[in-house]
């Protein structure tokens, strides 16, 4: 069995594109990790902005069971 925890989220940050952004956020919510930002968001681009303010994502994220995601593909 394998752990995975996302620590920091890196939205905003080393000049990711929006795709790469898109990838490590769309991740984030599966794994029921709790939001802890390495970026300062006074300065990141309106598109990462507009990615951790994604309802959606949060929602799954926020699930009230907490449970994250399992591979059912053993």
């Amino acid at each position: 069995m394998y752990i995975v925890c996302f620590l920091q989220l890196i939205v905003g940050l080393y000049g990711f594109s929006d795709d790469q952004e898109r990838a490590h956020f769309g991740m984030w919510p599966m794994f029921a990790s709790p939001v802890l930002m390495a970026a300062d968001l006074r300065s990141i681009k309106n598109s990462s902005k507009a990615l951790l303010q994604n309802k959606n994502i949060l929602d799954i994220n926020q699930d009230p069971l907490g449970k994250h995601f399992e591979n059912e593909g053993k």
